[in-house]
């Protein structure tokens, strides 16, 4: 009787278990409590405590467990270890599950202590991240896994340990807006086969590899994702990638500060998409290459870095820039050219076919050699086209374009290539202020109501549906929370509607209001005068909110008084203010001043809302200065622990990036730190190379450096010019060994290969025996070019250039 019940007693265990096993499962798949509640959590809180304000918890894991959709926990101030990984997901915006910072940024998360991200989140709906800041003591910022309508914003993060800090893996419906990422040694964003995202209003800076990028197995899994008003000031390397991505709208954005460092293979921005709008950006002060659309076959499965387990099939594609639309787009002030378009195709198809350039504006890009502004190889087909674009250097006729290896100006493009360059215009724009890279035209400008309308309409009639000759310009808002179609003139300023679709395949625009058209009538976004502007910025009132910031100095220096003001135009009555400084001040104040204390570079955001409650933002960079003294060397790298930075990620390695090929090591005379290059594996070349800004010879003329070089290793001392075809190096000496092969080898100075320490001093102004007229240099390279033998190494240590 005793076996029995212990029997019975076993069974309805199992009985209950199983039940409530089940019960457990329908919780988290139905997810129907909603409790609209707020928690708060403190790291002097206790999670047997209820989780007010007076008595809040401790622990992100006893926050995972307890939301539901609606709720909401706080976190105070502190530092928090654990991840957020909510075991519930939201039900909709208004009943999401949210984290958020008490006050911005007062709440650090530093994960769990080992090699995870601190953002856990996998098959998950509704669930909003708001205010804080990411310093993972190891692992990343964040996995976003099968996901949807995430939002990750106001966040500041930094150090990831992961070669991508925040992965979105098929993922979709999410918005990262408003955050920071920044001192992070691979990839700070990526996009992993993921649509339908918003990426909006984020700063980008000191990212080893690549800031942002989209990576899609097929255009398809990556479409309609918008990234818009983002600051991409990435000094490390190269500011983002797109990779096969279709439909994408990148708008609005700036990127400057780009650089060939040491963990970016070149400094250019990877533009490689299918039917995408790249629109009103701006792209100035870039420290090398701006934009490439070089295609190839590329395998974008997992990365390294990160988690093996996380990787996708290994699978091959072509990456390709087709049938996109480029416009009223700002190129300034770039000391080389601004885009390179070329490549070829396993099955010899052009892979760069079918993309518009139309009312941009390139103004003083190539300053640094020759003024080309572009360059064009093989692989781009006939049926690209340049439209009603300036292009000018700092006089009328010096821009040009390398074009298939021949240079030529606008006016030529024009009369040899009439199907491919039409209007395209060498005029001096005009800017308003340009020193103070307020790009805006002046009243005067001749860049103001001479673009080309954006397309036409086919044939007259009325309705809602407007058949025109490319729809492939608009934007519909892409089935985004909160995105508005594109506002759209038809014929002239009074006939407008708002798009809301873009059959892009059918050229249809479904409007969301009646209109009556005629055959031809032009068609494009709203603009003031008598047809568009060419440029980033509409000169007048176009009817749309916008607000461009205008500053003086937008360079200065720790102490100098800074003024702010704004351009506002098609706002609805009063406007309301808010200035974030990017260094913990905010004010209201329309025009109002500031001064920074320390050197730096500060984002500064403003947000502007009229009294119809519409938001115009603006995001910008302010770059406060250490005052120079004219006798102070140019660069100067000892190689200590304390010039990481420098030597780290600014000083380029060659052909080999991996750290234990290039490293610093202890001097054996006792003074301190020199830096290491030796072969591995395949690494047959040798290289230390520093890339400058602007290096003028004349100011800076004399390079001086120590080094250690055992017999026979073919080590080379290599200046490099700012060129368009970016190829020319001269050789101006180095070790006995040392080949030059087809480049110029001026043989004024003999390094001495014997393994003990030395030092020289060289004049870089040797140079103009190869180039008589040349001042302003590229780099420094101190190289084997072609191949040392396997266990070659030399030192290289405390490197200056410095004025007469």
């Amino acid at each position: 009787m005793k076996q029995f019940q212990i029997k019975i007693g076993v069974i309805i265990f199992l009985l209950y278990s199983f039940s409530s096993k089940i019960n457990c499962q329908v919780l988290l798949k139905q997810n129907h409590l909603t409790t609209k509640t707020k928690y708060y959590l403190s790291p002097n809180g206790d999670d047997d405590n209820l989780g007010t304000f007076k008595q809040p918890w401790k622990t992100l894991e006893k926050a995972n467990v307890t939301l539901r959709a609606g709720d909401t926990v706080i976190l105070k101030k502190g530092i928090y270890k654990g991840t957020i990984s909510p075991l519930f997901s939201g039900e909709n915006a208004q009943k999401s599950i949210t984290y958020l910072s008490e006050k911005p940024y007062g709440a650090i998360l530093k994960g769990n202590g080992i090699s995870n991200y601190i953002i856990n989140v996998e098959e998950r709906k509704h669930i909003s991240i708001d205010g804080f800041i990411m310093l993972p003591k190891q692992g990343g910022f964040g996995l976003i896994d099968n996901c949807s309508y995430i939002i990750i914003k106001n966040c500041k993060m930094r150090q990831s340990h992961f070669y991508i800090g925040l992965l979105f893996k098929n993922s979709h419906y999410n918005k990262l807006i408003f955050n920071t990422f920044i001192d992070t040694q691979g990839d700070g964003v990526r996009f992993l086969n993921s649509g339908h995202n918003l990426i909006e209003g984020n700063s980008f800076s000191k990212i080893g590899h690549s800031p942002l990028n989209f990576y899609g197995l097929s255009p398809e899994l990556t479409s309609f994702n918008v990234v818009r008003g983002n600051l991409f000031h990435n000094v490390w390397g190269r500011n983002f990638e797109l990779f096969n991505p279709n439909r994408c709208l990148f708008e609005d954005n700036i990127f400057t500060n780009a650089f060939d460092g040491a963990r970016s293979a070149d400094s250019y921005s990877k533009v490689l998409a299918f039917n995408s709008i790249f629109r009103n950006n701006f792209a100035y002060d870039n420290w090398g290459g701006v934009i490439a659309s070089g295609s190839y076959e590329a395998k974008l499965g997992g990365d390294k870095g990160y988690d093996p387990k996380l990787k996708a099939p290994d699978e091959t594609t072509t990456l390709m820039l087709a049938d996109s639309r480029i416009y009223n787009n700002t190129f300034a002030n770039n000391p080389t050219f601004v885009w390179a378009l070329g490549g070829k195709t396993r099955n010899n198809v052009d892979p760069i076919h079918s993309n518009i350039f139309k009312n941009n504006l390139f103004y003083r890009n190539g300053y640094a050699g020759d003024f080309t502004f572009f360059k064009i190889g093989t692989g781009v087909s006939n049926d690209n086209k340049f439209i009603t674009n300036i292009f000018f250097g700092d006089d009328s006729g010096n821009a040009t374009m390398d074009f298939r290896n021949h240079s030529y100006t606008t006016q030529a493009l024009n009369e040899k290539f009439p199907i491919q360059f039409q209007n395209n215009i060498d005029v001096d724009p005009l800017f308003d202020d340009f020193q103070n890279r307020y790009l805006s035209l002046t009243k005067n400008s001749p860049a103001i109501s001479s673009g080309s309308h954006l397309t036409h309409v086919v044939e007259s009639g009325s309705g809602e549906k407007l058949k025109v000759i490319d729809a492939r310009y608009f934007f519909d808002g892409f089935g985004i929370d909160g995105e508005l179609g594109d506002l759209i003139n038809v014929g002239d300023s009074d006939r407008y509607a708002r798009v809301i679709k873009a059959d892009i395949e059918n050229n249809i625009l479904t409007l969301d209001r009646y209109l009556t058209w005629k055959e031809d009538e032009p068609v494009s976004l709203s603009y003031a005068g008598k047809s568009p502007d060419i440029g980033a910025v509409q000169f007048g009132n176009t009817g749309v909110f916008t607000v461009h910031p205008r500053v003086k100095p937008s360079s200065g220096y720790a102490g100098e008084r800074i003024t702010f003001k704004a351009k506002i135009s098609g706002a609805k009555g009063r406007v309301n203010m808010e200035w974030n400084f990017g260094d913990g001040t905010i004010t209201q104040e329309s025009s109002p001043y500031h001064i920074y204390n320390e050197v730096g570079e500060y984002v500064v955001r403003l947000n502007c809302i009229d009294e119809s409650g519409i938001n115009a933002r603006s995001i910008f960079l302010i770059r406060i200065n250490e005052p120079k003294d004219s006798d102070e060397p140019l660069v100067e790298s000892s190689f200590e622990v304390k010039d990481v930075e420098e030597w780290g990620y600014l000083w380029d390695r060659g052909p080999s990036r991996e750290d234990s090929t290039y490293y610093p090591v202890l001097r054996d005379d006792g003074r301190g730190q020199a830096m290491c290059v030796s072969t591995k594996g395949n690494n047959l070349t040798l290289a230390t190379n520093i890339k400058l800004k602007i290096w003028d010879i004349d100011k800076h003329p004399y390079i001086k450096f120590s080094y250690r070089i055992p017999s026979r290793v073919p080590v080379g001392i290599w200046l490099r010019p700012w060129t368009a075809k970016g190829q020319e190096r001269i050789c101006v000496g180095g070790s006995p060994t040392n080949s030059s092969k087809k480049y110029h080898n001026l043989q004024k100075y003999n390094l001495i290969d014997d393994d003990q320490w030395h030092s020289i001093v060289i004049d870089a102004r040797d140079i103009r025996e190869v180039f008589p007229n040349i001042n302003l240099l590229r780099a420094f390279e101190f190289e084997t070019y072609g191949k040392t033998k396997k266990g070659q190494k030399f030192k290289f240590d405390d490197f200056s250039i410095n004025p007469n």
